[in-house]
């Protein structure tokens, strides 16, 4: 997995397994195999590299995992030039991966429909799990008398 952007998302997941994590930014599907992971876990699974990867894992025995990187919604799915508007397929149609994690019920609900039933989780999303600890901000609508 590429060091830059992908951490973001996956250091948090890191944290809380506190498990050892390797990143490879080549995606060499040999390397991996020879590294032999518990599971590859990524946050997408369109690119090329990225698929041959996740199919010598599937060969090895070795699970895979995609976390759902943002929210589904019309031009990310269709007008992108990665997905719909670029030919291919939208996003996650089908998930190459065994697994995906989805942020919510409502995206595990549509990539299941997809043709991905049995490979949706809803997990959250772990980059955005501190938000829920924060105490509740209570809501001030103008015109309307505090209750306090």
């Amino acid at each position: 997995m590429s060091p830059s952007r992908p951490t973001f998302h996956v250091k948090p997941v890191e944290t809380a397994l506190d498990a050892e994590f390797y990143y490879d930014e080549e995606w060499n599907p040999m390397t991996l195999t020879c590294q032999r992971p518990d599971l590859v876990l990524c946050v997408n699974d369109y690119h090329y590299d990225i698929v041959r990867c996740l199919d010598a894992a599937r060969e090895a025995d070795i699970p895979s995992l995609t976390l759902q990187d943002g929210i589904l919604e019309w031009r990310c799915q269709y007008e992108n030039p990665l997905f719909g508007a670029g030919g291919g397929a939208a996003q996650h149609q089908p998930v190459i991966a065994d697994k995906i994690a989805c942020i919510g019920q409502q995206s595990a609900r549509q990539i299941a429909a997809w043709g991905n039933a049995g490979k949706v989780e809803a997990t959250g999303m772990p980059r955005l799990d501190h938000l829920l600890r924060r105490p509740a901000v209570p809501i001030r609508r103008p015109g309307y008398a505090s209750s306090s």
